[in-house]
């Protein structure tokens, strides 16, 4: 399951990463800076990516486990990100275009972390009833 949802996190970076870039390209021209434009998608792919990590601790049988988890993964995902931002802040100044990308971004990050909790749900789910048929 775990090397899904990596081959997952990977492709998706990949394709939200230059789509954005050649979206951000053909609307505003050199209005963010390629470093800065790149750690946004490799800031939240990497908190996805541990998050994956951890995921089949507290994925199991007992589904309060899983909730608890995906707040703690949301909670944790808000904390890492608006520190991210301040950092940038502290590093560019006050920039609309990278918090602009930055919350496009997230939100595209959102809908892969929802995807991912539901697909790991019902992979447990799945599991759960394999070893209660086999009982």
């Amino acid at each position: 399951m775990k090397r899904k949802l990596f081959l997952v996190l990977i492709i998706f970076t990949a394709v939200v990463s230059v789509g954005g870039w050649l979206i951000l390209e053909a609307t505003a021209p050199n209005m963010i800076e390629r470093p800065h434009f790149v750690a946004i998608p490799i800031f939240l792919g990497v908190y996805q990516a541990i998050a994956i990590g951890f995921i089949d601790r507290y994925i199991t049988a007992d589904p309060r486990d899983a909730a608890q988890y995906m707040i703690l993964s949301k909670v944790l995902k808000v904390l890492c990100s608006v520190a991210f931002i301040l950092f940038n802040y502290w590093l560019l100044g006050l920039n609309t275009p990278f918090l602009i990308a930055f919350i496009l971004f997230y939100l595209a990050f959102i809908i892969l972390d929802s995807w991912t909790f539901t697909y790991s749900n019902k992979v447990a789910k799945r599991k759960l009833g394999d070893n209660d048929e086999n009982d």
